[in-house]
C-alpha cells in the first residue's frame, strides 16, 4: 500500500514536472519569436530610414552640381560680355575668321549652354 501511494506521488510529481517543462519551453518559443519579429521590424525600418537618407543626400549632391554648373556658366557668360562690350566699347573688335568672341557671339552658344 505504501508502495503504490509512493508511485502515484512519483507519478503526479513527474507529470507536473513534465507539464513545467513543457510550459517552459512554450513560453521560450513565444518569447524568441516575438524579438524575432521585434528585431526583423526594426531592421525594416532602418533599412527604409537609411535608404531615404541616401536617397535625400543623393538629391542634394545633384542639385549642388547643378548650381554649381549654372553658376560657373553665368559667370563665364558675364565676364565674356564684359570683355566683348569692353572691346566693342574700345573699338578693338577683330574682324578675324575665328576670333574667340565673335565665335561665342554670332553661335550665342552663352546663353542658350545645357549639360
Amino acid at each position: 500500500m505504501q508502495r503504490q501511494l509512493a508511485r502515484q506521488q512519483y507519478e503526479i510529481m513527474r507529470r507536473e514536472a513534465a507539464s513545467l517543462r513543457i510550459q517552459k519551453y512554450l513560453r521560450m518559443h513565444l518569447a524568441r519569436k516575438a524579438y524575432n519579429t521585434l528585431r526583423s521590424s526594426a531592421v525594416c525600418i532602418q533599412t527604409g530610414m537609411r535608404v531615404m537618407v541616401a536617397r535625400n543626400d543623393l538629391r542634394f549632391r545633384l542639385q549642388t552640381r547643378a548650381a554649381i554648373l549654372i553658376q560657373a556658366r553665368t559667370r563665364i557668360a558675364s565676364t565674356v560680355k564684359a570683355i566683348v562690350d569692353d572691346r566693342i566699347g574700345n573699338g578693338e573688335v577683330s574682324n578675324k575668321q575665328g576670333d574667340f568672341l565673335q565665335i561665342l557671339l554670332s553661335a550665342n552658344t552663352l546663353s542658350t549652354m545645357k549639360n
